[in-house]
């Protein structure tokens, strides 16, 4: 399947980030492939990358946080070029479930790395680990960060990406405390992007509070934009029907960032796909993207 094949619908409208000062970020959990129950229907890998590369190509970001991205979805990303010269990095699990991979992919032209990449685990001792996490899964859970600088001012600024666990409560707080912990610690401004399996409005809402308060520096991007566009909810686990109407309750991605940068806009994107060969309208992932526009003040 090309990308001739199929049409790409934006659904809401996103400023042209004529600043270039600026950076355009973004996190989006692109579901993992391959996967079983995905790869005998419209949801496999081979359907969805064209769709993915479509969302990047339009909005063009300069540096973007990827959850649940395996070794071989990265390697399916790098093999075609963008039009902008992005390099990829990434961790991934050293065991099955596969579904706990990261990757950070920047815009080397504008965004330059300046750091190794560094690891650090989500459990009892922030050490890789066999055994499950506090109250949580079994699942490999870590935060994967480097540091960048912008090549046209020379800002620097540390950009992070994780996926908090999806079965225990005490797992996601204490997640939440070594992530906006080590945030607060680094030695410029961070840029913390995630599925942080989180509904604020519903039973998420102190784990929400938390990721807010637990650093004094760093806030949700949302709260703090010029302009907000979009939808209010990110995951949409594949039910068009039911989750795309529901006020915010599916929001469990964001971008969290230092109070040192300015956030121009920010939104969640409900882009769609009109796929020829299935003759319907299509999401390249069960997760939206979240995009924010960040200028640093000074």
């Amino acid at each position: 399947m090309s990308e001739t094949s199929s049409k790409l619908i934006v659904k809401q409208e996103v400023a042209h980030l004529s600043n270039p000062n600026a950076i355009r970020t973004m996190s989006y959990n692109i579901r993992m492939a391959p996967s079983t129950e995905d790869d005998a229907t419209e949801n496999a890998w081979r359907y969805r990358l064209p769709k993915i590369r479509m969302i990047i190509e339009q909005y063009q970001p300069d540096i973007i946080g990827l959850q649940e991205v395996s070794l071989f979805q990265m390697e399916s990303l790098q093999k075609d070029p963008f039009s902008l010269p992005y390099k990829m990095l990434g961790k991934y699990p050293s065991r099955n479930p596969i579904e706990s991979g990261l990757g950070i992919v920047y815009n080397s032209q504008k965004i330059l790395l300046i750091s190794d990449l560094h690891t650090v685990w989500l459990n009892e001792t922030q050490q890789p680990s066999e055994k499950p996490a506090w109250d949580g899964s079994s699942y490999e859970r870590y935060v994967i960060y480097a540091k960048f600088k912008n090549r046209i001012n020379g800002n620097e600024f540390w950009f992070m990406t994780t996926h908090f666990d999806h079965i225990g409560g005490k797992a996601r707080q204490e997640s939440a405390k070594i992530v906006m912990d080590l945030a607060d610690r680094l030695d410029a401004p961070a840029i913390v992007t995630g599925d942080f399996n989180c509904f604020p409005q519903s039973k998420g809402a102190e784990l929400y509070q938390l990721l807010c308060t637990r650093s004094g520096s760093i806030k949700d991007s949302a709260t703090v934009a010029g302009r907000i566009f979009g939808v209010p909810g990110s995951w949409i686990g594949w039910d068009y029907d039911t989750y795309k109407q529901r006020n915010g309750y599916s929001k469990y991605d964001f971008i969290f960032t230092h109070d040192s940068l300015e956030v121009l806009q920010q939104g969640i994107i409900d882009d769609r796909v009109w796929d020829n060969f299935f003759q319907k309208e299509l999401y390249p992932s069960d997760h939206r993207p979240v995009l924010s526009d960040l200028k640093f003040k000074n």
